[in-house]
């Protein structure tokens, strides 16, 4: 038997990071709720059942490779596997969770906890949940042997931790060296990057990850077949090497296979594949080099999809340059090769970008997404796709919003995290494998 305690009082998920605040008690006494569009069948072939007569909520959906999922009650879940085992989910009665991270991946998910400690949920391919395993989970797992983690990166493969001490773990596939110790061994525990000592923040890409160090340079490592380490090569490296012409970066932002830095001066620089003029600079020929992007002199953060940057300014506006199949936000389809103004935001306090889809939280609490919504990612309640931004379904009052490849999470005032979207790996933490077009509450912390 497995017993993992949630509640989150206070959680904030900022372009890919979530921080977790709890203010006064934690409490118990609420149980774990599910929005969801209901009457939809499972991969299993089970339906989403509304509340019974007793308050329970029946969902059908697996727990790790296989297993019925029953959730009930309202102060624990109990969730029987395949062998007859039983997991029970408790809500959270210990120490606040403060300051921790919490991000979306590709069709997988991750937090940290109050201790330091990691848990992560959805697929396990190459061992990425970092959990000694490569089975699947729709509720979180533990990652083995990290402590001491205060913000985590999601790759395609791999998973990452920047801990309190600003040294790196990475764990899962490394056949590109993304783990960045020096060798191409997956692992399905964390292993300590070399040479990373003064780490303030970290964002992964597809097959690699970069690393924001104090003084402002950046190093990155992994799969560098675009230029996307940034170093002048093409070729990859398993252990970091030092991004060229970047000494002055606040932020940093992954993509697929390119990247995007912003600077002290409010400029952004991009480097890597550039087949949809993704690195901003007019272009589409690919640069192993930083350019500077075009016409943006206020950025305060970046980030960075599949085929397209965006870059929130000083002004609560947001611009986007790329591949556009609506992913730019500007209501139109043509390919930007310099940066767009999304339509219609003046508001914005953060942004969040992964796949083919972005979110950006405004002011107010509310949440709009726009871009691909193939799986109900933007969280309308369909399955439309969004040339311009509109908001998130039954969310006002969110305190941050990340995107993953295909779903989305938001963290809300009341303390809760929701997720909505692509959930066949068990990635929205739901305790099924259901699809959700709107909000569903995470369970399992």
């Amino acid at each position: 038997m497995k017993i993992f305690h949630s509640r989150f009082e206070h959680v904030a998920i900022v372009a890919g990071l979530t921080t977790i605040l709890c203010n006064g008690a934690c409490s118990s006494s609420a149980a774990p709720k599910k929005t969801s569009a209901g009457g939809r069948s499972s991969a299993g072939g089970s339906s989403d059942g509304g509340p019974d007569a007793g308050g329970a909520e029946a969902v059908g959906g697996v727990t790790g490779a296989a297993g019925a999922t029953g959730i009930g009650g309202t102060t624990a879940v109990g969730i029987a596997d395949a062998t007859g085992g039983t997991t029970v989910i408790t809500p959270h009665t210990g120490p606040k969770m403060i300051g921790k991270s919490v991000v979306a991946g590709r069709n997988y998910s991750c937090a940290t906890l109050e201790d330091g400690t990691a848990r992560c949920w959805g697929d396990n391919n190459s061992g990425k949940l970092g959990n000694n395993s490569s089975a699947a989970s729709s509720i979180p797992v533990s990652v083995g042997s990290l402590s001491q983690a205060k913000q985590l990166a999601t790759g395609d493969t791999h998973s990452c931790a920047l801990l309190a001490d600003a040294t790196v773990r990475c764990w899962g596939g490394n056949t590109y060296g993304q783990l960045g110790n020096g060798s191409v061994t997956a692992s399905n525990s964390p292993v300590q990057v070399s040479n990373i000592s003064t780490a303030t923040s970290i964002s992964s890409g597809d097959y690699y990850t970069c690393a924001l160090t104090s003084g402002g340079a950046v190093f990155c490592w992994g799969n560098g077949s675009y230029g996307q380490l940034g170093n002048g090569s093409s070729n990859g490296s398993t252990s970091p090497v030092k991004v060229s012409n970047i000494s002055n970066a606040t932020g940093i932002g992954a993509g697929s296979y390119h990247n995007c830095a912003a600077l002290s001066d409010g400029g952004v620089r991009c480097w890597g594949r550039n087949n949809h003029a993704q690195l901003g600079n007019g272009s589409t020929t690919d640069s192993s080099f930083p350019v500077t992007v075009a016409n943006v002199s206020n950025a305060t953060t970046v980030v960075a999809g599949t085929y397209y940057s965006c870059a929130l300014l000083s002004t609560g506006s947001v611009q986007c340059w790329g591949f556009n199949a609506g992913l730019i936000g500007d209501g139109a389809t043509n390919v930007a090769a310099q940066p767009a103004a999304v339509v219609n935001v003046s508001t914005a306090k953060a942004i969040s970008s992964r796949g083919d889809h972005t979110c950006a939280l405004l002011t107010s609490g509310s949440v709009i997404c726009w871009g691909d919504n193939t799986y109900g990612q933007l969280g309308l309640g369909n399955q439309t796709n969004g040339l311009a931004p509109s908001p998130v379904s039954n969310i006002n009052d969110a305190l941050s919003v990340s995107a993953g490849l295909s779903h989305t999470c938001a963290a809300l005032s009341d303390g809760e995290v929701q997720c909505w979207g692509f959930n066949q790996d068990g990635e929205l933490g739901s305790g099924d494998t259901t699809d959700s077009s709107t909000p569903a509450t995470v369970y399992g912390f």
